[in-house]
């Protein structure tokens, strides 16, 4: 009887001590907790400021170049123009002719051809005038008006003109500086400004 207890004791005690030395081997055997290495820490911190592009700046007119007192918009190319082989856009020239009246005008030349475009805000409506700029003929003015579509290049133009973005010009006249307007009735009328600046 004494020797069966013993014997049932000794078998729990080297059931303990068995799993007490697994337990050792397995602890002393497992592989250390991985730290993160100085590029694992470089991953973590958030990314530089010369990192991330800046923000788009906003635009405070609609016109894409200047050239002098003349003013760039760019036209989109249509469907129609692509598949005829027309790879690059128009950039159509506008000057600046002044106000009166609370109607801002806007001028286009090819040659001797003048367009004007006027409008009054809120600009709804377009008065295109087309006239030649020689003699005989500055007093014959083809009207017609437009509805001032949203992104035509007129309508951003006029929206520049009269939101005060453009400058007005003047031409010069011998000694003279003369501004430009186009009338409906009488046609190119030039007003002097006054004297050419010297150089």
């Amino acid at each position: 009887m004494f020797g069966y207890t013993l014997s049932r004791t000794g078998w729990v005690v080297l059931w303990v001590l068995s799993l007490l030395f697994t337990w050792q081997v397995a602890r002393s055997t497992a592989p250390a907790a991985i730290k993160p290495g100085p590029e694992r820490v470089m991953e973590q911190r958030p990314p530089s400021a010369g990192i991330v592009p800046p923000p788009k700046p906003t635009r405070a007119h609609n016109y894409d170049s200047q050239d002098g007192i003349a003013y760039g918009y760019t036209a989109v190319i249509s469907q129609k123009q692509r598949e005829e082989g027309r790879a690059a856009a128009n950039v159509l020239m506008f000057k600046y002719a002044g106000s009166k009246n609370g109607r801002h005008q806007i001028h286009s030349r090819d040659g001797d051809s003048l367009a004007a475009y006027e409008c009054s805000a809120p600009c709804d409506v377009i008065k295109v005038m087309q006239v030649t700029d020689a003699d005989y003929l500055r007093n014959k003015v083809f009207t017609e008006h437009i509805r001032a579509e949203p992104n035509a290049i007129a309508s951003l133009a006029l929206d520049d003109a009269i939101k005060g973005k453009l400058k007005e010009y003047a031409e010069y006249h011998g000694d003279m500086m003369v501004g430009v307007w186009v009338d409906e009735v009488k046609g190119i009328q030039r007003t002097k400004l006054g004297p050419r600046p010297k150089l």
